[in-house]
């Protein structure tokens, strides 16, 4: 049994609006969520875990608070930035065998569209720092089937803020 967590970036800038989309930092929302949303995630993980986060700077900022708060690897693939689920499915189908979770740190709306390939579940917007934890009945990655898990839970940062 494999776990996939799929993890919008935490909530970005939109302060200079000549900025690259790449280029946009974190806001203060999103410098709040990430670490909380680590610390929250740190005790749920199944370990040797890896993450895997876009190049984008909002995406890589919150991958960070979560690999460093985890001690656990963290890598970039520039699949990860916009271009499409079909990419995402291959990222995880080569993921190493010796890591029990894989979190993959992403964007709207494939980050909301993968989720949703699940269970078929119908989620509107997994909202940013948003995290969907789903079950792989799997003992390899490269045997992943794109839609075949079951999604667990999806926690949302507002509603866990809000119990803590």
């Amino acid at each position: 049994m494999k776990k996939l967590y799929l993890i919008r970036h935490a909530k970005s800038s939109w302060d200079n609006l000549l900025l690259e989309d790449i280029k946009r930092p974190l806001n203060a929302r999103g410098k709040r969520d990430a670490p909380f949303m680590a610390k929250f995630m740190k005790k749920k993980i199944n370990l040797p875990a890896l993450i895997v986060s876009s190049p984008a700077k909002r995406a890589l900022s919150t991958a960070k608070k979560f690999s460093k708060q985890m001690e656990i690897k963290l890598n970039q693939d520039e699949r990860l930035y916009f271009s499409g689920a079909h990419n995402i499915f291959k990222i995880i189908s080569e993921t190493p065998e010796k890591y029990e979770s894989l979190l993959l740190f992403g964007h709207n709306p494939t980050i909301t569209a993968m989720v949703n390939s699940f269970d078929g579940n119908s989620l509107a917007n997994l909202p940013t720092a948003g995290i969907a934890e789903i079950s792989l009945d799997i003992d390899s990655w490269n045997s992943f089937t794109p839609g075949e898990g079951n999604i667990q839970k999806v926690y949302f940062p507002k509603e866990l803020i809000k119990k803590h």
